[in-house]
Formats: C-alpha cells, sequence, structure tokens
C-alpha cells in the first residue's frame, strides 16, 4: 500500500509563525484501488496535484460531521460538474463509509444545498455507516471501523489491512477503548495530534496531545508513528520528545502535507 498525506493542518491557516498545511485528507493506493480518507474542503484540488482524478474516486472514509474533515457535498457537485462538462463516462458507484450519523443526515444537508432536488445523477452513493468491529472489503483489502471518543460526536476510527500489514487512521479522538484496540499492531498508525504539550481534554473538545499519542502507541505496539492535525503551536522536534518521553520506541514522524509512505 501507498499512502499519501494530502492535509496535515487543521481548519486554521496564516497562524503568525507557523507554515500553512491543508486540512486533514489521506490517500492509500493499493493494486488498482485507491481510499481516500476525510473529504475536507478543497479535497480535490490536492488530488489533481498528485495526478489523480477525483472523479474516479470510488472509495471514500469520512471519521466524523466535523466541517475539517466532511465537505461532502462540495466534492460531490464539483465531481458531477466534471462529468457533465468534460463529458467523462462515469458509471460506478462511490461507497462512502461512515458513521452513522451522516449517513442518516446526508438528505437533510443536501437539501440544505439544493432544496427540493433529488441527489445529483452521477455518482450513485452508497453510504455504508460503520461502528466497532464491522468490517467490509475493498480490492482484497479489509477495511475495519471502531468507534472513538471525540466530544458529543458519532466518530470513527478506521483500519485498513492488506497482505499482513495494517494501516491504522485515528479521526478526531482522545484516549479511549476503542483507538487503544484498532491501533493494534498497526505498521503506520496516523493519529491526531491538536491537542497542545500538557493539554488535556475539555469540555469543548476532545483530542490527544502527543504524550498521549506516545503512550496509546507503546501500548498498542505501534510500529511507526505518523503524527497529524496539530495546530504548529509545538514544535517538531518538541512532539516528538513528548512521545518519547511516554515510553515510544518505534519509528516517528512529523506528517506533512505531500509526503508520501510504503506500508
Amino acid at each position: 500500500m501507498k499512502l499519501t498525506i494530502l492535509g496535515s493542518g487543521t481548519d486554521a491557516s496564516h497562524l503568525a509563525g507557523i507554515a500553512n498545511r491543508f486540512p486533514p485528507g489521506f490517500l492509500v493506493e493499493w493494486n488498482e484501488h485507491k481510499l481516500l480518507i476525510e473529504c475536507s474542503e478543497g479535497i480535490r484540488f490536492r488530488l489533481e496535484k498528485i495526478g489523480v482524478d477525483y472523479a474516479d474516486i470510488r472509495h471514500l472514509a469520512i471519521s466524523h460531521a466535523h466541517p475539517d474533515h466532511y465537505a461532502l457535498p462540495q466534492f460531490l457537485q464539483s465531481v458531477w460538474n466534471k462529468i457533465m462538462w468534460s463529458g467523462k463516462n462515469y458509471d460506478h458507484e462511490l461507497e462512502i463509509f461512515c458513521t452513522k450519523d451522516i449517513a442518516d443526515n446526508y438528505n437533510k444537508l443536501w437539501n440544505l444545498y439544493r432544496p427540493g432536488e433529488d441527489y445529483l445523477p452521477k455518482p450513485k452513493l452508497i453510504f455504508k455507516p460503520m461502528s466497532n468491529g464491522e468490517q467490509y472489503e475493498l480490492g482484497g483489502a479489509k477495511l475495519s471501523a471502531a468507534n472513538v471518543s471525540h466530544s458529543k460526536m458519532d466518530a470513527l476510527a478506521f483500519r485498513l489491512e492488506l497482505n499482513n500489514r495494517a494501516l491504522v487512521y485515528s479521526g478526531d479522538t482522545d484516549d479511549c477503548l476503542g483507538i487503544r484496540k484498532i491501533a493494534k499492531d498497526a505498521d503506520i498508525f496516523i493519529c491526531e495530534c491538536s491537542a497542545l504539550i500538557g493539554a488535556e481534554k475539555t469540555s469543548l473538545t476532545t483530542h490527544l496531545n502527543p504524550f498521549q499519542i506516545g503512550a496509546i502507541a507503546r501500548d498498542s505496539a505501534v510500529k511507526k508513528l505518523i503524527l497529524t492535525h496539530y495546530s504548529g503551536l509545538n514544535s517538531d522536534e518538541e512532539m516528538t520528545n513528548e512521545c518519547r518521553r511516554a515510553g515510544f520506541k518505534g519509528e516517528i514522524t512529523i506528517g506533512k502535507d505531500f509526503q508520501t509512505f510504503e506500508i
């Protein structure tokens, strides 16, 4: 499997002294298959930058409905207009692996954007809500999910396995049983790091700080850790040191946009 980071940042940009990074997005490729993880604003431009036609995405995993992860109506309208204006032959379905609340409420969101209109003719949407332990087969790979704790959100982490290799993506979460179970023995663990060093969860939101991530990766026997969805207010060195202080001895990368990894 090949992993490309399409967005290692947050929903804020142009912070003083901090390099801009795009909001969350990841592409996993194997054989002739592609899985897009997260559908944040402008994801199509980032797919195009790496030479991938956004209208050809057939599998999409969305961790939760916060807007820095979930801009699905905009993405789908862009796909339809490209099909219509380019004359592109597009007959495949788009499978969307997501939380139950996204699947149940997408119609309401669509009607806010386009009142009284049916979904666009293409792509045909196949929502596949997931929860703890549910699995789907994708081109010989296995996609599974775990419910994780993120404020009051219905939120998921994902695990993709192929040829005895495992890629895990945390979504947004705090330290909970779900993230610890799904990260077990991961070859690559992409973990959100929105909380600052020393910050614990608050009543407003729940995220992980670098020390917590290091402890989860240590206890889950993760091989390689990729920190993502971080603000940049802590330096790369500081975040790495906190993971080490928690006892994680595996490889650590502070994720950057358009980095690639082989799994």
